[in-house]
């Protein structure tokens, strides 16, 4: 009988292969440790030596001391709510920081941008397995996601995966993730996606979404470049250009194609008042593909001199007022 470790590999690797494929580099957990200098500690998530690189690479004018000023106010914040320090660290994560500091005899005020949002080669896109970290409250007790997604050293997504063979399905990847965020809250904090999938089941949420509210992605370039055949057994097939592909292969190479993800991070995640509380919401695959496409649409009107016509918008569930265009 196989081990639990060489059933998930058989869901583990391919999916690292896939995000190689799309142009992320791969390290296994094992190296993202204190002592290669890659985090301050097996409590800390983000990857401060390739943090303070790429901070450093897109904004040429932060010192060594300034670039250590940014860091510190990624890795500290003063609400002790959950949903209201994620809520913190999207506004930094999406406007970058801002900072104050003195050169010379003047006092000045620049915004450091933590994303290269305009330039997406400018950002560092990593990927790595079986990424070690210590409970928040007790030492010595660690946990460790199949799958951890960074750019430029943060942890922007989380993956657990079950195997193809086992008797466990998406949603037990789902609790999965649910018993870590009890124990390792200070990841989920940075992660503005997390995904469950078995394999043939592959959904993503946000952290704090129920399992009603994780989504299946269904797509690669578009929403409609994607053939989806329903199984017998409740599954589905997936077929691109005449190749069938899993659940797990769609979602990677549709939601995490390097512009996709900065684009969805940018502007399909928001924080939406709930009484006295916030929630975080993403969007759904079609949501995602109708907007750009209603973009699209109009700055090739405008370009081009002409009136996008207002059903063709509609079509795409996008409403807005076009008098003025």
């Amino acid at each position: 009988m196989r081990s639990y470790l060489t059933e998930n590999y058989l869901v583990e690797q391919p999916a690292i292969n896939w995000f190689q494929e799309i142009g992320y580099s791969y390290i296994h957990g094992s190296e993202l440790i204190p002592d290669n200098g890659e985090r301050e500690s097996y409590r800390h998530c983000v990857l401060k030596k390739r943090f303070i690189q790429a901070i450093k690479r897109i904004n040429p004018w932060l010192t060594d001391n300034l670039a250590e000023d940014v860091y510190k106010k990624v890795i500290e914040f003063d609400h002790p709510d959950f949903i209201m320090k994620g809520k913190e660290f999207y506004e930094i994560l999406t406007n970058g920081v801002k900072l104050t500091f003195r050169e010379g005899m003047e006092e000045k005020t620049r915004i450091v941008k933590i994303l290269d949002f305009e330039n997406i080669q400018n950002n560092d896109f990593l990927v790595a397995n079986q990424f070690k970290v210590e409970y928040q409250y007790e030492k010595g007790q660690y946990r460790k996601p199949d799958l951890v997604v960074f750019i430029n050293g943060l942890p922007i997504a989380v993956f657990e995966l079950k195997s193809f063979n086992a008797n466990e399905t998406a949603k037990n990847a789902f609790l999965d993730h649910k018993a870590k965020m009890k124990d390792i809250p200070q990841l989920y904090l940075y992660s503005q996606i997390i995904v469950a999938s078995d394999g043939y089941e592959t959904r993503y949420g946000s952290p704090t979404s129920d399992w009603e509210r994780f989504f299946v992605w269904e797509g690669i370039l578009s929403d409609d470049d994607i053939i989806v055949e329903e199984l017998p057994n409740g599954y589905y097939r997936y077929y691109h250009n005449g190749r069938e592909l899993t659940s797990l292969e769609v979602l990677i190479k549709g939601l995490f194609k390097k512009d996709h993800l900065l684009e969805f991070i940018n502007d399909f995640v928001f924080y939406e008042k709930a009484g006295e509380n916030y929630e975080k919401k993403i969007a759904a695959y079609h949501q995602f593909y109708a907007v750009k496409k209603a973009v699209e649409r109009t700055i090739k009107c405008v370009l081009e001199g002409k009136t996008p016509r207002r059903e063709g918008l509609e079509s795409y569930g996008i409403h807005r007022d076009l008098e003025n265009l």
